[in-house]
């Protein structure tokens, strides 16, 4: 005994419309932050690193004229700060808090060195160095609130 199968014509079960709550919430944030031209991410932070980065080569350059190794030492800092920020975009939990960490700690290793360079005298733009080290220290300060925020 063969069994017949009807073919029958599907109909959509809903109108292909968008959702009624497509675009609501966030949009005029989003529009402002694609307005700034925040880059590849969400995070403002990413892009201030990056701005800041010829600021802080240069300072490496003028203490590496005094002391290489220290030179050498915000040199590999700072682009982990970058490294390590843009990593944890794409993590999730722990390992977003981790990276975030991360970090922070090479951001405060950077103005500790930074620091150390001032005080030394390396740097002759004590005002100029002074600025930068405040940035570098508000970098810092945002990492620690993203990666230790109250979880929602």
């Amino acid at each position: 005994m063969r069994m017949r199968t009807r073919m029958r014509k599907l109909t959509p079960a809903a109108p292909l419309t968008p959702s009624p709550r497509a675009g609501v919430g966030g949009g005029k944030r989003r529009k402002a932050r694609q307005k700034e031209g925040t880059g590849m991410s969400g995070l403002r932070i990413i892009d201030e690193i990056i701005e800041l980065a010829p600021v802080v080569e240069r300072l490496a350059q003028e203490i590496g004229r005094h002391s290489p190794e220290l030179a050498r030492q915000i040199r590999r800092a700072w682009p982990q700060v970058l490294g390590n920020a843009g990593e944890s975009l794409h993590r999730m939990g722990r390992k977003t808090t981790n990276r975030l960490d991360d970090a922070m700690g090479e951001a405060r290793e950077t103005h500790c060195a930074l620091r150390y360079g001032m005080a030394c005298g390396f740097i002759s733009d004590r005002k100029r160095g002074a600025q930068i080290l405040d940035q570098v220290d508000k970098v810092t300060a945002t990492l620690y609130k993203l990666a230790h925020r109250p979880k929602r």
